[in-house]
């Protein structure tokens, strides 16, 4: 979760949240994360979500630093919009845990007093629960099986119905005064899972011999994935400019096709610019994402290439 700077809103309207949720949607394209929980509120927000090649880190900071990017330009503004870091924290994925902590982020809304007592849970758009209910159309990103499976029949209409009549029957049970941010009784101050799991992560701390080790094992796991999908990038975009690898070394630094190539990279991975400058032979940083950024004026030549 991470919440606003100065506790202030991170979404001025509807259109903020929708931009929001499509930034979301881009970061798990470049990631390849999967989120099976989420809601919106006023001066934070919750994701319960799954990293398969480890790479949180480089994730959420293009994801805020993005997002808040794209509010700032709407807005005119400058300077932060979230409080410092993103708070993270790991769950164990069993039924004990993931099926309260989601809903744990479902119920926000009436435990934050922003659904009033008696309207129904679901009239909430800024979750996933309307999507797990198929009442809005689920994003290619939002895995809903994993919650629904623990219901026992996976993820089918009959299942959908009965979920949501279970986190119906909760909300009517919330009192508006609790604390929004309580978290789950499975919670610990730092993890939500058994006394086993919370072991296990100890012993993978201290194999990780220390924070500065930990970090640079997260920043090298996370950006294999990253650099798998720049590399399928770059052999795609060869084969359809026909241009041989070592093309790269001869051609000038500013070539249109490494442009290209270069702002698809940009816009589908996390990769770092330095990752493109050496791998497209562009020279300094600085200068490759000037190079990267627009290419809208190349979009003729491109179209003669695929005449």
């Amino acid at each position: 979760m991470s919440r606003g700077d100065r506790r202030e809103a991170i979404y001025r309207d509807d259109a903020d949240r929708l931009h929001f949720l499509k930034t979301l949607g881009e970061a798990c394209a470049r990631t390849g994360w999967r989120v099976h929980a989420y809601v919106l509120m006023s001066n934070h927000y919750h994701l319960l979500l799954e990293t398969p090649h480890a790479n949180l880190v480089k994730g959420m900071h293009w994801f805020q630093s993005c997002y808040t990017l794209r509010f700032n330009a709407r807005h005119r503004l400058s300077g932060h919009v979230f409080q410092g870091r993103y708070n993270a924290i790991p769950v164990e994925a069993h039924r004990d845990y993931l099926f309260p902590l989601a809903d744990y982020i479902h119920l926000n809304p009436a435990r934050a007093g922003v659904i009033a007592e008696g309207k129904v849970l679901l009239k909430y758009r800024w979750s996933s629960l309307p999507a797990y209910a198929n009442l809005a159309k689920r994003p290619e990103w939002l895995e809903c099986g994993s919650v629904l499976g623990e219901l026992g029949s996976g993820d089918l209409p009959s299942t959908a119905q009965a979920y949501v009549k279970h986190v119906t029957k909760q909300s009517q049970e919330v009192s508006p005064e609790s604390d929004p941010e309580e978290l789950p009784s499975t919670a610990t101050a730092w993890f939500v899972g058994s006394r086993e799991f919370g072991q296990r992560l100890l012993e993978r701390l201290r194999k990780g011999n220390g924070k500065a080790k930990r970090k640079r094992m997260d920043t090298r796991s996370g950006g294999e994935y990253g650099e798998a999908m720049a590399e399928e990038i770059v052999i795609d975009g060869l084969k359809e400019f026909e241009m041989l690898e070592e093309m790269l070394q001869t051609t000038p630094k500013s070539d249109w096709r490494k442009r290209i190539i270069g702002n698809r990279i940009r816009k589908q991975t996390s990769v770092a610019l330095r990752w493109i400058s050496e791998r497209l032979k562009m020279g300094a940083v600085p200068r490759v994402s000037k190079l990267c950024a627009q290419v809208d004026d190349l979009q003729r030549k491109l179209k003669k290439v695929k005449k």
